[in-house]
């Protein structure tokens, strides 16, 4: 509809979404811009120019807004902490243009986009709940790959998460199914994306860790100044001094000192622990909030029109625009602090622009209708803002209360309730503590805590920290909270006692919302209310009166009611035609036209009841509906009720013929099935019994001839038996005898072979006795002759020989010398003889020795082999039987749990018998009572009368209808039939996927 009105009517757009915490506000956002950029495509086709990269533009830079501002909550894990209004710029076709190349719709192609925040949450970068988080981007930066955070700062890629005490220790990992660390790198890739340089991505994620370790900072009472403070946390400081690039020297004299100047003198006052403390707080929630406010700044430079649409049209003012609000619904907690002040008093504002706008939707329905336009009567909630942003109202006295120099939340509530005592808005109630206050809100009365409601409002950053960020070296740091200085400096009223109240936070936000009600005046706007079906976060579960809580804190009900204060109910003539064909005398001409033959039929069924109305009408005829006061509609039912049970006596006259004819033949049919069933059960019996008799004969049968089998076979065996032992005394004889005879040869043999060999050694053993006594001889006469010698040699003994004798002696001695040499030689030869073979026998020992060896050293090898095998089987038997002992033990052990749980299972089946005897009986007396029901149904049917239902009223298709039913009480309380122009309600569940979406 919205795209349509600016393509067909050329007018600007605005869709106002709304809605509780975790109602689906920010998804039904991206929703619709996925929408809108499909819708847009489809021009690129007919000639439009394309602009994929502005579409990629605007899309991915929803994730970036969600790591920035979105944060999980009690209610929701990616709950917006922020107030957007995105301005979708089209570049709209001529209609002309359009017209003359077939198009019945102009084409409007997307061309970028602007986008505007309000009430960044920054109280959450200091703290938080214990089941929430603050901001994802923080998670996102401590998930980030060390390479990435080493780079920012030398130590940082060894810090997590509970290193941190403004983001503390959390269990939640995964965000909508992505972890942190996936959600970093989409929301680099949507920088990168915006056309933001590494360095300047660098430079956001130092000041973000710059953020981060502010929280760090411990301080405590100076032990020599009571008024003073030191800071104890020295690691901490000089981790801070090197990210921010400033001597700890000056970072701990910014934070503990501040400057007063009195009377153009300048002086330092010490700052307490707590008041330290706080001025760390406010420096790092003003950081947060200009990085944030930087990041939507460069959003809006990559995905404007005037700079990156390159379609030939860059002129600003020329572009159609959609807007989409996402802003913050009503808040009501146990708790409520000056943020849902803030939330209450722009959904009042936008409440009130909602009941202008169906007001002026019901005036021009009757106009249109050509209906005379009634007084209508209607609360609104002009009163509520008049208390909020009046002269004397909220923002004045508070505002009036920063001002002052010893101002508070106590004598903020004090002076409320004195300015605003006759205001019926304002709740007062003695009960109420010095700085609590109650306002009754269109969506119900909130009690307001009002505790830091000056110090909040005010939020104001001390001179020295600023100029510390001035010197700091991260340029966003520097560059962006000095040109926020500078821009409060120059917004700020002229004059005594404005300073400070131009620039509190309730009159900025003030300022913005003024601006942002007078651009959606300007456009056609349209309602999105998002309902939360329940408070579990379950798929599947609709909790029914926190969705009627939910559209009346809405203003739904509202506006309902303002739509049917006149005329509650309403139809189209063919509708009424339709429904109330039944209360005519005669049948309708369908070829006439419907609104004469309706106003005929209502002037005759509801003319009495111009009496009780004096005079007036029950009902106006329009030019395509009629209009019914109240009751008319009611009386029409009741007839028509009555009509129809005429006609549903007869139909139910047919259908009860109908179905007893049917119950009639159903029972023949059954009848047959049941006889042929018999019929086949007998046969089946028959068949049965006749093939188990014949089994048995054949069981019979197989059992004789196998016995006959069996006895063959036994007989058989017994014969082979015989046989084969006879074979076997038979061969055992025969080879005994043959044994016996086989040992006679064999020792003749042996005797015929060693006969020759006894006698050979016999003849060689005389040989040699006769040799060794030839030998002992020769040796005898050796050893005389030399003795002889040497005697002769000596002199001892002279001896005279005579010639004859001489000769003789010679011839004795050569004969004697002769043969003893013939002797020795044979002696010497026997000698080589024995010596040779002595050669050879102790040859063929050496060859034995060595073979013994080598087998000595193989027997050696295999022994050690044996006694390695040997050790290691024995140490796997002694880990066998280690396992062994663990083995039985644990057997053990089982045995008894085994023996444990059996007693308990007969325990257990003990108390299930009884159990189940119990609801045996508790069965039998239900199936008594039910008996006893049925009997008396029975007997009811037959005495009642059957009076036919009434059909279920079928109204127009309606914005909102809700039943109400009790167990007392089962009669419809409220039925809302009149639609809301503009307004459609989405039922969102946690189920991806899946949305309930009531007719508009």
């Amino acid at each position: 509809m919205a795209y349509s009105g600016l393509a067909i009517h050329g007018m600007d757009q605005s869709i106002l979404v709304s809605g509780e915490s975790g109602a689906g506000k920010t998804e039904t956002v991206k929703i619709v811009m996925s929408y809108l950029a499909t819708v847009q495509s489809d021009a690129s086709d007919d000639g439009m120019p394309s602009s994929s990269a502005v579409v990629a533009k605007v899309l991915d830079s929803n994730p970036l807004l969600e790591a920035f501002g979105n944060a999980k909550t009690v209610r929701n894990d990616n709950s917006s902490r922020f107030g957007k209004y995105i301005q979708l710029e089209f570049d709209a076709e001529n209609a002309n243009d359009a017209a003359f190349a077939g198009r019945s719709i102009p084409s409007c192609v997307l061309a970028g986009s602007q986008c505007e925040t309000y009430l960044l949450e920054k109280s959450r970068v200091v703290g938080h709940e214990k089941e929430e988080r603050t901001y994802h981007i923080f998670y996102q930066l401590l998930a980030a790959p060390e390479s990435f955070k080493k780079k920012l700062w030398n130590g940082f890629e060894t810090k997590d998460m509970t290193n941190f005490k403004y983001v503390g220790h959390t269990d939640t990992s995964r965000i909508e199914g992505k972890s942190d660390a996936e959600r970093f790198h989409a929301t680099i890739q949507a920088l990168s994306l915006l056309g933001i340089s590494d360095s300047s991505i660098d430079t956001l994620f130092e000041a973000i860790a710059t953020v981060l370790q502010l929280g760090n900072l411990v301080f405590a009472p100076d032990p020599n100044n009571e008024e003073g403070s030191v800071l104890t946390s020295t690691d901490q400081l000089q981790a801070l001094s090197a990210i921010m690039g400033v001597t700890a020297d000056d970072i701990a004299a910014v934070l503990t000192y501040r400057t007063v100047s009195a009377r153009g003198e300048s002086f330092r006052v010490p700052l307490r622990d707590f008041e330290a403390r706080d001025g760390v707080d406010a420096f790092a929630k003003e950081i947060y909030q200009n990085v944030f406010d930087w990041v939507v700044k460069k959003i809006n430079e990559g995905t404007c029109a005037e700079h990156n649409y390159d379609g030939g049209n860059n002129d600003p003012d020329s572009f159609g625009t959609i807007g989409l609000l996402d802003i913050f619904g009503f808040e009501s907690f146990k708790v409520n602090r000056f943020e849902q002040l803030c939330i209450n008093y722009a959904n009042e504002k936008l409440q009130a622009k909602y009941t202008v706008d169906i007001f002026k939707s019901v005036q021009e329905e009757y106009e249109f209708e050509g209906i005379d336009l009634c007084a209508i009567e209607f609360g609104d909630n002009t009163s509520v803002l008049k208390l909020i942003e009046g002269r004397m109202g909220l923002i004045a006295v508070l505002n009036e209360e920063c001002v002052r120099p010893k101002g508070n939340d106590s004598s903020f509530v004090s002076k409320v309730y004195t300015l605003n005592k006759d205001s019926d808005i304002l709740i007062a109630n003695k009960m109420y503590r010095p700085y609590e206050f109650a306002i009754h809100h269109y969506a119900g009365p909130v009690k307001y805590n009002a505790t830091l409601f000056v110090s909040k409002n005010t939020d104001v950053v001390p001179p020295d920290l600023l100029e510390c960020a001035g010197r700091c070296t991260n340029s966003l740091i520097r560059e962006e909270l000095v040109f926020a200085a500078r821009a409060k400096l120059a917004s700020a009223p002229k004059g005594r006692g404005k300073s400070k109240s131009g620039a509190t936070v309730w009159t900025k936000f003030r300022s913005q919302l003024t601006s942002l009600m007078a651009t959606i005046s300007e456009t056609k706007t349209r309602y999105i209310r998002c309902i939360k079906p329940n408070r579990a976060k379950q798929p599947r579960i609709m909790d029914h009166r926190s969705a009627v809580e939910q559209l009346r804190c809405a203003g739904v009900i509202a506006a309902v009611t303002i739509s049917r204060v006149a005329f509650p109910n309403k139809l189209t003539h063919g509708g009424a035609v339709e429904r109330f064909w039944c209360l005519a005398d005669t049948p309708f001409d369908a070829d006439a036209d419907a609104g004469p033959q309706v106003e005929a039929l209502l002037d005759r069924r509801l003319r009495h009841m111009e009496k009780e109305t004096d005079g007036a009408k029950p009902y106006v005829m329009g030019k395509t509906r009629v209009y019914f006061r109240a009751g008319a509609m009611e009386h029409l039912e009741a007839k028509r009720l009555l009509a129809l049970g005429v006609v549903a006596t007869v139909m139910q006259r047919y259908i009860r013929k109908f179905v007893e004819r049917h119950k009639y033949r159903r029972l023949r049919l059954s009848s047959i099935v049941a006889q042929a069933k018999f019929r086949n059960f007998v046969a089946r019996r028959t068949y049965l019994s006749q093939q188990k008799n014949a089994l048995l004969l054949q069981c019979w049968m197989r059992v004789v001839l196998a016995c006959k089998g069996l006895l063959f076979l036994k007989r058989e065996t017994s014969a082979v038996r015989v046989q084969s032992s006879f074979r076997k005394f038979y061969a055992l004889h025969n080879y005994t005898r043959w044994k016996a005879s086989c040992i006679l040869l064999q020792s003749m043999t042996r005797g015929m072979l060693q006969r020759p060999k006894y006698k050979a050694m016999q003849a060689e053993a005389a040989e040699e006795a006769k040799i060794e006594n030839q030998l002992k001889t020769l040796q005898k006469k050796l050893a005389q002759a030399e003795a002889r010698i040497r005697a002769a040699e000596k002199g001892e003994a002279p001896v005279k020989y005579d010639d004859e004798d001489k000769d003789e002696k010679k011839i004795d001695d050569a004969t004697q010398q002769q043969n003893l040499i013939h002797e020795s030689e044979q002696m010497l030869k026997y000698l080589r003889d024995e010596v040779f073979k002595a050669k050879g026998k102790n040859f063929l020992l050496r060859a034995d020795y060595n073979e013994m060896r080598e087998a000595n050293a193989k027997l050696s090898e295999s022994l050690a082999s044996a006694v390695a095998s040997f050790g290691a089987q024995k140490q796997y038997a002694q880990q066998l039987n280690n396992s062994n002992k663990k083995l039985v033990l644990k057997l053990t052990a089982e045995r008894s749990l085994i023996s444990h749980l059996t007693i308990k299972l007969k325990e257990n089946d003990t108390e299930h018998d009884k159990a189940m005897q119990k609801l045996q009986e508790e069965l039998d007396k239900a199936r008594a009572q039910n008996k006893i029901l049925e009997e008396q149904a029975k007997q009811d049917k037959q005495k009642a009368k059957i009076v036919s239902s009434p059909m279920a009223m079928s109204h127009e298709p309606s914005v909102a209808s809700f039943t109400h039913k009790t167990k007392e009480d089962q009669t419809p309380r409220a039925s809302f039939n009149n639609e809301c122009p503009g307004d459609t309600f989405i039922f969102h569940t946690d189920e991806p996927g899946k949305r309930h979406q009531p007719k508009e």
